[in-house]
């Protein structure tokens, strides 16, 4: 925030000075933000990331957990991965066994997804990009 007021007053040549009480709030809220929002912020945006892409929308048979969603564990989204607890690997055998909790599900997490795969559950199709998390490839 104080950078935001330092830049907002350079822009429109402002004389302003920040107050001192307020300034020594920054000395303690500077570590907060970097050791917990900032981390937070980071997940939260990983984890947005591979949900949104991992799941189809729109075109998905009603009922047809086939089609709801996909395995995404391709190499380039391991970064995003490692902040949300490999939850692109691990989240569509949620789909088929609703009460396994994220940690619980890496333990079943190599079996489950063989068996995935041999019964048509899609693995890394990144061109929902393109087709805006649809299903059916136009």
């Amino acid at each position: 925030m104080h950078l935001l007021i330092l830049i907002f007053t350079g822009i429109f040549n402002i004389d302003y000075h920040t107050p001192i009480f307020m300034a020594n709030q920054y000395l303690w809220i500077k570590p907060i933000v970097a050791i917990i929002v900032a981390p937070n912020l980071l997940r939260q945006f990983c984890l947005h990331f591979i949900t949104s892409n991992m799941h189809y929308f729109g075109d998905v048979e009603s009922g047809n957990i086939m089609q709801q969603t996909q395995v995404l564990n391709v190499w380039w989204t391991l970064p995003f991965q490692v902040f949300c607890f490999f939850f692109g690997w691990t989240h569509a055998i949620h789909h088929f066994v609703v009460n396994e909790t994220f940690y619980i599900r890496h333990f079943a997490r190599a079996r489950a997804l063989k068996s995935m795969k041999e019964n048509g559950v899609r693995f890394n199709d990144i061109g929902t990009f393109k087709r805006a998390n649809r299903y059916k490839v136009v």
